[in-house]
């Protein structure tokens, strides 16, 4: 029996990427979601150590990088430092895993989401790695996700109603 296809989402504003969800499901995958960089830095190190495997995995570039049940036991200061910190985790997630963990795009497929997709900053940060920023729905279809999955992850059977959630 072949184990269903699963795709890592780390995005922290649920609301926003319930669609995205809902579309790789349709698509026929299953989809993981980390809300938070500690997580994703779990998950990024299972799949180093053979213990989680993910087709894709889509990374938010500005994602909290603690859930909010740590903040509060922490008492992390919500300032401005804070904020700046969590504006680049996606980008810190991906230098995690491709520089520290050596995960290859073989190992790990990883895109972002970004409103910053064609900020040169994050292009610059990103094109070493190898790993291609995307806007969550633009009028282009080459800087669009949606396109990168039309493009990437076909869909692997007819949806279900129930797989919809």
């Amino acid at each position: 029996m072949t184990q269903t296809p699963t795709v890592l989402v780390v995005d922290d504003q649920i609301g926003e990427i319930l669609w995205l969800i809902k579309d790789l499901r349709a698509r026929g995958f299953h989809v993981v979601h980390s809300t938070n960089e500690r997580s994703a830095m779990r998950h990024f190190m299972a799949v180093r150590e053979g213990q989680e495997r993910y087709r894709l995995a889509i990374v938010d570039i500005a994602v909290a990088t603690l859930d909010i049940e740590d903040m509060v036991r922490e008492k992390v200061n919500l300032d401005s430092a804070f904020l700046k910190e969590s504006a680049e985790t996606g980008l810190r997630l991906c230098e995690f895993a491709r520089r520290e963990l050596k995960l290859s795009e073989k190992d790990l497929p990883i895109v972002c989401l970004s409103i910053r997709a064609k900020d040169k900053d994050v292009e610059d940060r990103l094109a070493p790695l190898g790993i291609q920023a995307f806007e969550r729905d633009p009028q282009d279809p080459e800087q669009s996700i949606r396109g990168y999955l039309d493009r990437h992850l076909a869909p692997r059977k007819a949806a279900r109603v129930s797989d919809l959630g």
